[in-house]
C-alpha cells in the first residue's frame, strides 16, 4: 500500500492510529497483570498447604521414632540412624512443601505459565472456558491486523470483569490440618497425663546419640527434703525415698570418698543424718547397682560469738575505777554508767541490740562489733546475731540493774547553852553514797519563809563527814524574833541536779540585849525568892535541933521513937542542903550570864565568894549527916550531943551566910536593874530627839504612842526598883536622873 507523498497528509494517519494501538496494549496488559496475581496467590496457597502437611507429616514421624527410641532403648548407633533418619526426613518434607512454594513464589525456580494460569482459571469459571487461552493465542500471532487487534481488545475488555484470583480458595487447604492435629493431641495427652517425659527424654537420647545410657533401673531414688540447706554444726537428715517395681534392701550414701548405710524408717523410706556439717558436700545415693543423679548439701554458716566483753566507764562523781566483765552481759552499776560491749564473732554480718521495743545495731568493724549505751535503768536485753542465711540465729539474754543513787542523810542534834537560849549548839552527821558537795544553814523568820537566808557551811566531798554548828554565832538577826532553821545537805549526783535533803526544823528566839537582861534579872529575883525560902526553911531546922538537943539531954537513952525523929531530921536536913546546892549552881550560872564590864563590879564579886563559902559549907555538913545517919542506932549519948551541938553551930553559921548572900543578892539585883533601867533611859532620849527631828512622813502619831509607852514602862520598873531598894538592910544610892525624865517628858508633850 502506497500514500502520495504530501506533507500535510502524515499527520492525519498517525492521529488515527495511535488511538487504536494503545487501546489493545492496555486491555491485554490488565489481563496479564490478573494473571500474575493469580500465579502468585495460587503459590501462596500451596505454601499454605505445604506448612500443614509439613508440620503434621514431620512431627508425627518424629513422634514415632521418639516412640521406638523409648520403648527399645537402642544403642548408639541405632540412635544415631534415628537421629539422621529424622532429620533427613524433616529436611525433604522442608524441601518439598516449604522451598519449592517459595522458590516459585519468588520465581527462582520456573512455575506455571500465562497459559497453564488461564487454563486452570478457564476450568475455574465455564463462562471464561478457552476465551482467555484464545486471547494469549492472538496476541502471540504474528501479523496484528486491525481485525486481530480489534478482537483482542473485545475479548480482553469482556474477561477484565471476571476476579482471576477467587479461582484460588485458601479455605481449601483446611482440610489438611488433620494432618496436624494428629500429633497435637498426642503431645496434648502425654503432658496432661504427665508422660511427656516419654518423648522428651527420647529426644534428649536421640540427639546426644553419641552418649551412652543405661536402661532404667527397677527403681528411682526420690530425695524428699524440700531444701538441702544445712546450717553449719546442726544436725541435718536426709530422706530418701525409692519408687519402683523393686524396693531395696539397704541404701548407701556416698560422700567424701566414704560410703555410709542409710537407716530404713518405713517401707522404701530411709534416712541418713549428717551429725555437724561444716561445709558444702557432694553425694549419692546407691543400692543394688543403681546410682541416684548426684546431690549437693549446702551448709549456711552460722554466725558464732567467739568472745563477749564488757566495759564499765563509772560515771565521775562515783570515784570508781573503770572495770571489764568477759563473756558475761549481766551486770549491777550505778545509774548514769557508760556500758560498751566488745564482740569478736565468726560468720557474723550483724549484731542487733533489743530492749523493750528499740533495736539497735552494733557498729562493725571486720570481726568485731561495738555497742555503747548510758544506762540509766534496770534493763532486760538481748544480742541477736544475723548473717545473710540466718537471721537472729543466736539469741543471748542478759539483764543490767542499775543502782539509782540514793538521797544524802542528814543526822543534827541541838543543845542549848543556857536557859537564856543564847546560842543553839548542832552537832550532825551527814552520808551519801558517794560523796557531798553542799551543807548549808537555812534560817528564816517564823511565818515568813519568803526572808529565808543561807549560810553554806565548810563540807568535803567525803562520803561520810561529821560537822559542828554554833547558832547564830556572827550572823545578824532581827532582835526579839523567832526564828526557824535546819540544816540541808546535797549530794554529788549530776544526773539528777544534786539530790538534797533536810534535816527537821529547829526554833530559835532571837533577843535583844535589853531582853536578855530582863530574863537574867528575873531570874535573879526568882532567885532571891529561893534564898528567902530556903533561910526560912533553916530556921524551922534549928528548931527542930533544938527539941532533938534537949530530948537528949532530959532522957538517958533514946528509945526507937527518939531514933525515928533523929532520922527524919537528918533526911530533911539532906535534902535541905541539896537544895541549897541547887540554888548555889543556879546562882553561879546566873552571875555568869551577865556581861563583864570592863569596871570591877564589887557586888558580883562578893556574890561569887560567899557561893564559894557556901558550897564549902554544905559539903562539911553533908559529910557530918553522912556520918551521923551511919551510926544513928549506935552512937552514945554523949557522942551524940557532941556531934548536935556541931550541927547547930554548923546551921547558925549557914543561917548568917545565907542572909549575908540573900543580902549580896539583892544588891546585885537593885544595881543590875538600875543600869538597865539608866541605858533604856537614855536610849530612849535618843529615840524622841531622832523623832523630833525627822520628817513629817515618818513622824507618825504611831510611833510616838510607842515610845510614850515605853517611857511609861521604864518609869513603873523604876518605881518597882525604888521599893526593893528601900527593903535593903542598907539602900543603895541609885543613879536618878530627874533631869533626864523631865526632859523626855517635855520632848513627849512636843511630839503628841
Amino acid at each position: 500500500m502506497s500514500y502520495p507523498k504530501k506533507s500535510h497528509s502524515i499527520p492525519i494517519i498517525i492521529v488515527i492510529l495511535i488511538p487504536q494501538n494503545k487501546s489493545h496494549l492496555d486491555s491485554f496488559h490488565h489481563i496479564e497483570q490478573k494473571l500474575e496475581h493469580f500465579i502468585r496467590r495460587y503459590y501462596i496457597s500451596a505454601l499454605l498447604k505445604g506448612v500443614l502437611l509439613f508440620f503434621g507429616i514431620g512431627l508425627f514421624y518424629a513422634l514415632v521414632v521418639l516412640s521406638i527410641e523409648h520403648f527399645f532403648w537402642l544403642n548408639s548407633f541405632g540412635r544415631g540412624l534415628l537421629f539422621v533418619g529424622v532429620v533427613g526426613f524433616e529436611v525433604i518434607l522442608f524441601y518439598r512443601f516449604i522451598c519449592i512454594p517459595l522458590a516459585k513464589y519468588f520465581k527462582i525456580q520456573k512455575g506455571i505459565n500465562h497459559e497453564t494460569a488461564s487454563k486452570i482459571v478457564g476450568d475455574h469459571f465455564p463462562e471464561v472456558k478457552d476465551k482467555l487461552l484464545n486471547v494469549l493465542q492472538l496476541n502471540q500471532h504474528s501479523e496484528h491486523t486491525e481485525f486481530l487487534i480489534a478482537s483482542i481488545e473485545q475479548k480482553s475488555k469482556n474477561l477484565s470483569l471476571i476476579s482471576f484470583k477467587s479461582a484460588v480458595d485458601f479455605s481449601e487447604n483446611l482440610k489438611y490440618l488433620r494432618y496436624a492435629v494428629v500429633p497435637i493431641c498426642i503431645v496434648f495427652a502425654a503432658i496432661v497425663f504427665g508422660k511427656q517425659a516419654v518423648f522428651t527424654d527420647s529426644l534428649k537420647r536421640v540427639v546426644n546419640y553419641k552418649t551412652a545410657y543405661a536402661p532404667p533401673a527397677p527403681f528411682a531414688f526420690f530425695v524428699m527434703n524440700t531444701s538441702l540447706d544445712a546450717i553449719e554444726n546442726t544436725p541435718f537428715t536426709v530422706v530418701a525415698k525409692t519408687v519402683g517395681a523393686v524396693v531395696p534392701e539397704d541404701v548407701q550414701i556416698v560422700y567424701n570418698d566414704e560410703t555410709y548405710v542409710l537407716s530404713q524408717t518405713q517401707l522404701g523410706v530411709f534416712e541418713y543424718t549428717f551429725t555437724r556439717p561444716k561445709s558444702a558436700l557432694d553425694f549419692k545415693l546407691v543400692a543394688n547397682e543403681v546410682v541416684s543423679k548426684p546431690y549437693r548439701l549446702e551448709v549456711s554458716p552460722t554466725p558464732v560469738l567467739l568472745s563477749f566483753d564488757m566495759y564499765l566507764d563509772y560515771p565521775a562523781y562515783t570515784g570508781k575505777s573503770d572495770e571489764s566483765i568477759t563473756n558475761n552481759g549481766n551486770a549491777t552499776l550505778p545509774e548514769g554508767t557508760i556500758l560498751k560491749w566488745d564482740l569478736l564473732t565468726k560468720s557474723t554480718d550483724s549484731v542487733a541490740f533489743v530492749y523493750k521495743d528499740t533495736l539497735a545495731f552494733f557498729e562493725k568493724n571486720q570481726h568485731n562489733f561495738q555497742y555503747s549505751k548510758r544506762i540509766f535503768e534496770s534493763l532486760n536485753y538481748t544480742i541477736q546475731t544475723s548473717n545473710v542465711h540466718l537471721k537472729n540465729y543466736e539469741q543471748l539474754s542478759f539483764a543490767i540493774t542499775s543502782v539509782r543513787d540514793q538521797p544524802p542523810t542528814i543526822k543534827v542534834e541541838m543543845k542549848q547553852d543556857s536557859t537564856l537560849h543564847k546560842s543553839l549548839y548542832f552537832y550532825g552527821q551527814i552520808s551519801d553514797d558517794y560523796g557531798i558537795s553542799a551543807l548549808k544553814l537555812h534560817y528564816y523568820p517564823v511565818g515568813d519563809s519568803a526572808k529565808r537566808s543561807e549560810l553554806l557551811l565548810p563540807s568535803n566531798t567525803t562520803a561520810f563527814q561529821e560537822f559542828t554548828h554554833a547558832f547564830p554565832s556572827n550572823l545578824k538577826l532581827m532582835e526579839d524574833t523567832a526564828y526557824a532553821l535546819y540544816f540541808e545537805v546535797s549530794d554529788n549526783d549530776p544526773f539528777h541536779n544534786f539530790k538534797t535533803t533536810r534535816s527537821r526544823v529547829f526554833n530559835y528566839n532571837s533577843k535583844s540585849e535589853n531582853t536578855i537582861q530582863d530574863l537574867q534579872l528575873k531570874a535573879q529575883s526568882e532567885l532571891s525568892k529561893a534564898f528567902q525560902n530556903a533561910l526560912n526553911a533553916l530556921s524551922e531546922q534549928d528548931k527542930n535541933l533544938e527539941n532533938l538537943s534537949k530530948t537528949q539531954k532530959e532522957k538517958a537513952q533514946l528509945n526507937f521513937s527518939d531514933q525515928q525523929k533523929l532520922k527524919s531530921f537528918l533526911e530533911r536536913q539532906q535534902a535541905q542542903d541539896k537544895v541549897l546546892k541547887n540554888f548555889n549552881k543556879k546562882m553561879q550560872d546566873n552571875l555568869n550570864q551577865f556581861e563583864k564590864s570592863k569596871d570591877a563590879d564589887p557586888f558580883k564579886d562578893a556574890l561569887e565568894e560567899r557561893l564559894k563559902a557556901q558550897q564549902d559549907a554544905l559539903e562539911k555538913d553533908e559529910k557530918l549527916l553522912e556520918e551521923l545517919k551511919k551510926v544513928t542506932d549506935k552512937i552514945n549519948k554523949e557522942a551524940l550531943a557532941e556531934k548536935l551541938e556541931k550541927m547547930a553551930k554548923q546551921n547558925k553559921n549557914k543561917q548568917r551566910s545565907l542572909e549575908q548572900l540573900l543580902e549580896l543578892t539583892k544588891r546585885f539585883y537593885v544595881t543590875k536593874k538600875a543600869d538597865q533601867i539608866k541605858t533604856a533611859l537614855e536610849t530612849l532620849s535618843e529615840k524622841q530627839n531622832e523623832r523630833s527631828k525627822a520628817s513629817e512622813d515618818n513622824n507618825t502619831k504611831e510611833a510616838q504612842d510607842k515610845l510614850n509607852t515605853d517611857f511609861e514602862a521604864l518609869q513603873n520598873a523604876l518605881d518597882k526598883l525604888r521599893k526593893d531598894n528601900d527593903a535593903l538592910s542598907k539602900p543603895l544610892a541609885l543613879p536618878d536622873d530627874p533631869t533626864l525624865e523631865e526632859s523626855i517628858k517635855t520632848d513627849q508633850q512636843q511630839g503628841q
